[in-house]
């Protein structure tokens, strides 16, 4: 009896026992789903604001000033890039060391080219508390969905906006301040140089894919400001991804022989502007005169495009071309003859492009500081090229 009452004080015992340690291990569990909880919400707030996009506009231009849209990785609100105050920029603008301007393509889905250059940043592991990403926002006519919320806010603050895809040749805006888009390029990298807060910053990189890596193209060979900066210590790049068209700067395209004039009778137009370089004098870029005197001859001789190729040369610009963007006809694919003077598509193009410029540096002894990279099994996608070992090269180990 004694000993069956024993036996059952311990089993009492151990059931107390087993529900204090019960209670103990729930408690420890509900800790821990708390403490992974916090870190889980901690790091997905991190990751949002590492790949979110802010609109906002800036203030660019010294003479004639204006205002203009772009989407920022951080918010610039106490200040604009060009104004007095960044006491609200995150993080600290002294520890910028470098700034990349991300241009949209047709869609002119800025803010989308923000986030995916982000996404970018996030897989190389690299920190972006050191870099600020700009992504500028062409508007045109007729404006986008999206783009309508804005449509009262263009007007009041006299926003540039231009005709149709006319942004990605350097062409002037047709509403709001008049001015090529070219000029508000020269215009940003103006405000980041003269901007003393920025006193860490050493690269800056313009990167477009589509037909933002037309606008990106064109103005690499068209600007005259370039290497005033780099004079001043400034790393200038330019990456330029699957453009549907390149500027060509001879009447010469690729064929089985090599390079030869095109066949004016099968294209008449294939060497204008923005093909060739047969009407550049007409574009309103400020570059393009010096005091009013256009820098260019109205009659475009082939030592002004030697000059030009031989300065385009020694810029660094790096080609990233997907392997798969092979189609003849493909979504936003430029078929006019013109293009395909260059090439069935758009990686055919790219290639024809490249042996064009080792072509042009042979025959004018010019020494090319251009890299070429290609991107496999990848069609005509921003997103999987922005993720590619291609651009991971060009904007973190240049």
């Amino acid at each position: 009896m004694q000993t069956a009452l024993l036996y059952a004080v311990c089993i009492i015992i151990k059931e107390k026992g087993d529900v204090m340690r019960s209670r103990i291990v729930v408690k420890v569990g509900v800790l821990m789903i708390l403490v992974v909880s916090a870190f889980l919400l901690s790091w997905l707030i991190i990751m949002n604001q590492r790949s979110s996009s802010t609109f906002q506009l800036v203030r660019l231009g010294q003479e004639n000033s204006y205002l203009f849209p772009v989407y920022t990785n951080y918010v610039c609100s106490a200040r604009d890039i060009a104004g007095v105050s960044v006491s609200a920029l995150v993080p600290d603008p002294t520890l910028i060391e470098t700034v990349v301007i991300v241009q949209h393509g047709i869609s002119r889905n800025a803010s989308y080219y923000s986030k995916a250059l982000g996404k970018a940043y996030e897989q190389a592991d690299t920190p972006q508390d050191k870099t600020l990403i700009i992504a500028p926002h062409f508007f045109a006519q007729p404006f986008s969905k999206d783009e309508c919320v804005y449509a009262t806010l263009l007007k009041k603050c006299s926003v540039p906006v231009w005709k149709k895809q006319e942004w990605s040749q350097g062409c002037c805006s047709l509403k709001g301040a008049k001015i090529s888009s070219f000029t508000v390029y020269d215009d940003l990298l103006a405000a980041l140089a003269n901007n003393q807060d920025f006193s860490a910053l050493k690269k800056i990189i313009f990167i477009g894919h589509s037909a933002g890596g037309q606008c990106v193209h064109r103005y690499a060979i068209l600007n005259d400001v370039c290497e005033k900066h780099v004079a001043a210590g400034y790393e200038i790049s330019y990456v330029i991804a699957n453009p549907s068209s390149y500027l060509y700067f001879t009447d010469e395209r690729q064929t089985s022989e090599g390079f030869v004039p095109y066949d004016l009778a099968f294209c008449p137009l294939y060497n204008s502007y923005k093909y060739g370089l047969e009407g550049v004098q007409d574009l309103c870029y400020k570059a393009l005169f010096t005091d009013g005197v256009k820098n260019i001859s109205s009659s475009l001789s082939l030592v002004d495009a030697q000059v030009l190729f031989t300065r385009f040369a020694q810029r660094s610009v790096h080609y990233v071309l997907s392997m798969d963007d092979t189609e003849a006809y493909g979504l936003h694919l430029d078929s006019g003859c013109e293009a395909q003077a260059q090439g069935k598509n758009r990686y055919e193009r790219g290639r024809s492009y490249c042996d064009y410029e080792q072509y042009l540096s042979s025959r004018w002894g010019a020494l090319l500081n251009h890299t070429y990279c290609l991107v496999p099994a990848v069609g005509h996608d921003k997103d999987l090229v922005f993720l590619s070992q291609c651009v991971n090269r060009a904007l973190f180990k240049q």
